[in-house]
Parts: structure tokens; sequence; C-alpha cells
């Protein structure tokens, strides 16, 4: 889909905003149910998506034990029990290591990716101290924006580069990343290659 919030089209994936409560902090859950929901919504059509189970936000919640003032605190181990409740999506919490590249491959491969950057800095790049940390979904990338499902801002926000990426540096580049386990995967394809050989027999046996 396409999106032009500051005035400029761009192509950004499409996926379904959850916005936080005003009085608290649950950056992490909205954008974790975002995504799920978006896979949900991916493969709709297909047998997969029905095993990726429908969640509450406060059922997320519960399960990365956010707390309503604090927020959440990035736990690497949260990444098995998220795998295990919504697989066979596959959720992955990474601390450095990751750069804008890796974004724009897994956008480019249509799926979406959760950065936590410092959101005091976001605003005041000149700040000398650090704020605090806060999540959004990635669905979009270009050579001067990132394009963020901000649960605490608004969706299809463009947010410049030379601004997201002090404020994403400073937190060790935090991502969280998605993927379909392989096996599923696997049958994915098989699917889609099945359907479209059927589609291009029958094709074939109209033509004749």
């Amino acid at each position: 889909m396409q999106c032009n919030g500051d005035g400029i089209v761009r192509d950004v994936l499409d996926v379904p905003y959850e916005p936080q409560n005003e009085d608290s902090v649950t950056c992490v859950p909205c954008s974790i149910k975002m995504v799920v929901d978006y896979f949900r919504e991916r493969f709709a059509e297909g047998r997969f998506g029905k095993h990726i189970k429908p969640s509450t936000l406060d059922e997320i919640i519960d399960m990365v034990h956010c707390k309503s003032r604090t927020g959440t605190e990035l736990d690497a181990n949260y990444g098995n029990i998220l795998s295990e409740r919504f697989a066979p999506l596959q959720f992955t919490f990474v601390e450095g290591g990751f750069e804008l590249e890796d974004i724009e491959e897994n956008l480019v491969a249509g799926i979406p990716v959760i950065v936590i950057f410092d959101a005091v800095m976001l605003e005041n790049p000149n700040q000398q101290f650090e704020g605090f940390a806060h999540a959004s979904v990635a669905i979009g990338l270009d050579d001067r924006s990132i394009i963020l499902h901000d649960p605490q801002v608004a969706a299809f926000v463009a947010v410049p580069l030379d601004r997201f990426m002090p404020a994403w540096e400073i937190t060790k580049n935090w991502v969280i990343t998605f993927n379909i386990a392989p096996t599923v995967q696997t049958r994915v394809d098989d699917e889609e290659s099945y359907k479209k050989g059927t589609e291009k027999g029958m094709e074939e046996e109209r033509k004749s």
C-alpha cells in the first residue's frame, strides 16, 4: 500500500495500527499486536493464518510483563514465550548489530520490524542525556525517512533518518524481528506453487 502522511507518497506495508492508552506505557505490547495482526491477515486466505492465534492487547501485556507506568523491560527470553504462543510466527529480540540495510531487507520481504529508540532524543537530537526507550513498528523506508506506526503518536509517521539514527543508536539498535517457522514456510511455498501450477494447468486445458 502507499501513504503520503507528509505529502510524499511512499510504499509501506499494510500493517494494522494499534494505539496505546495515553495513561499507560504499552508501546511494546501494542507494537507486537500490530505485527501479529498483520501476519494473521497476510495469511488469512490460506490455512496457515488460522494457526497464528488471535490475542488481545491485555494478553500480550501479561506475556511481556508490561507495567502500566514503567513499560516493558526488554528481555530476549520473551522471544521464546511469544514464539510459542503465536507459532508458527517466530520472534527474535536483537540488541546490536542491526542496521538500516537489515530493516530494508525485512521490509522488502514483507516483514515489519519493531524498532526501539530513545523517544526524547528523537524529538530533541541535541539533548545531552538519555530519555526513555520507546517501541514502534517500521513499515516503510526510503533514503530520507523511516515510516513508523508509533503507538504513542500516530500511524504512518515519517521520521527523517538524521533524527531517527541517533535515537536508535543510543538504544544499541534494539529491534524485534519476525519470521515464519521454516517448516511452515516451506509448506506455504509448496501450497503457492501447487496453486500456481493448478491454475496454469487449468488454463492450458481450456486452451486445448
